[in-house]
């Protein structure tokens, strides 16, 4: 591993990391370290870190476990004086020769800590964890080795657990979990980012639980809902008299997440007229009541989610670009299914136990024709869609395995329905209420009800409308 020369910092106490040993070997592994002054006890200071830890050789090689790191891989075989990659990965190769980010290579050519979040084979099974690398330097400020801790991330599991929202292991699922790990603690703008169906408010609300705000409250808001007249009313609140109707004071929703974390939904569909008064609330972070001229703190950290090309509709004058840059601070990609097809039987099977606890029945098992069904299935709706073929799966089937036939002969029946026909299906199922219907469909509303204009469909059915 090549390490680049550095110059020394301003107040001279590093230099230049190069490769160099200075650990003395202790019988089975690294016992103690004359790097300067009296020798230290290596395992013990691992010992104190609590989370599992090693110190790593610029060859991979593991010098120093503490018992936390050999309890998470232990197979049977010593850890000590064998590669990482092996150990973590079951690789032949370090994993930045294997498509994957090496934390370790990379802090070994900086000269600073590095971060990734690493699937790990572990002793309980795949895991994922958040690998942190800290560069050692010996007396002479040489690069020696690397301290590798590692964390849980607690932001998804590969096995899922009930109530576990975020599942999945591919390498797009992972990049987006490293994200929400880095992005979550701070109490930054984030804008996620992703076709309808992809999880979003699932990702917000990871970022709410895993940030400062935690124990405040998470409220979404689905903008595309809210009509011009009732948007101050609902993102603000009103005074009783403030208009026809107001019969009595309300809370907004910018209050009800005082302390906590507010969702915007769907921001891009969002009107140019009431996307200036979003604005005014980000830049100055305080609102008004309508009907008060008393200003309220805006104490929230706001999370922006579309389905739309925010900079494309920058560019046509569809939204606002002083607005697009306030929210554009940390955007997140979610990857669609498509992206990720290698986590569809995984979340396919964590899907049906949820929807068998809803329906007080038992869940039922995937077969492997059906789990490859599922796989090879483009999924323009993501795991909404899947989630719907799914329930209705377990409504229609019967015994302990769903098999790939039934799947089969749903798919196809969804593969075979026109826009228009299954806007019609969706309306009838809601009563004519288009706020669901719209969830049905995995579309926005107003994306309904340009849909509805299109196919000639404003008078079907006839039932009751919310809009």
């Amino acid at each position: 591993m090549k390490h680049p020369t550095k110059e020394p910092s301003s107040n001279g106490n590093r230099k230049a990391p190069r490769h160099g040993q200075r650990w003395a070997d202790a019988g089975a592994g690294l016992g103690v370290c004359d790097c300067a002054g009296p020798k230290l006890n290596v395992p013990s200071l691992l010992e104190a870190l609590g989370n599992p830890a090693a110190v790593i050789s610029l060859e991979y090689q593991i010098l120093a476990t503490n018992q936390a790191y050999r309890d998470t891989f232990n197979s049977g075989d010593p850890v000590s004086g064998r590669r990482c990659y092996e150990i973590s990965h079951n690789l032949a190769v370090p994993c930045c020769e294997a498509g994957g980010r090496c934390p370790l290579r990379q802090a070994a050519e900086s000269g600073e800590r590095a971060r990734a979040l690493h699937l790990h084979h572990t002793c309980r099974g795949e895991e994922q964890e958040m690998v942190s690398i800290h560069p050692l330097f010996d007396s002479d400020h040489q690069l020696i080795s690397c301290l590798e801790i590692l964390s849980p991330a607690r932001v998804a599991k590969v096995r899922p657990r009930k109530g576990q929202g975020l599942v999945g292991r591919s390498d797009s699922f992972n990049h987006m979990l490293e994200l929400i790990s880095r992005v979550a603690p701070a109490d930054t703008t984030v804008l996620l980012l992703g076709e309808s169906g992809t999880g979003k408010e699932l990702v917000a609300k990871a970022l709410h639980d895993l940030g400062p705000r935690a124990r405040g409250p998470f409220v979404p808001v689905d903008c595309s809902g809210l009509t011009e007249t009732l948007f101050e009313s609902e993102l603000f609140g009103h005074e009783k008299g403030a208009f026809t109707g107001a019969h009595r004071r309300q809370t907004g929703r910018f209050e009800a997440a005082h302390g906590g974390t507010l969702l915007l939904d769907e921001i891009g569909e969002l009107p140019l007229t009431t996307q200036s008064k979003v604005l005014r609330v980000l830049e100055e972070r305080t609102f008004e009541r309508v009907g008060s001229s008393q200003s309220r703190k805006a104490d929230v950290r706001l999370v922006a989610a579309t389905n739309r090309d925010l900079r494309s509709m920058v560019e046509a004058g569809g939204f606002r670009d002083d607005l697009y840059y306030r929210l554009e601070v940390f955007p997140i990609d979610l990857p669609s299914l498509r992206d990720r097809a290698s986590d569809i039987p995984l979340l396919a099977q964590h899907l049906v136990e949820e929807i068998a606890t809803r329906q007080g029945v038992a869940p039922r098992a995937l077969t492997k024709e059906a789990a490859g069904l599922l796989e090879s299935h483009d999924w323009p709706g993501n795991v909404r869609q899947l989630a719907n073929v799914l329930e209705r799966a377990m409504i229609v089937g019967e015994g302990p395995r769903l098999e790939g036939a039934e799947l089969k002969a749903l798919l196809s029946a969804e593969s075979g329905r026109s826009e228009r026909q299954r806007i019609c299906d969706a309306l009838e199922q809601s009563s004519g209420d288009k706020h669901r219907a719209a969830q049905y469909l995995d579309m926005s509303y107003r994306t309904l009800l340009r849909r509805i204009k299109e196919h000639d469909l404003a008078g079907y059915p006839e039932y009751r409308s919310r809009e």
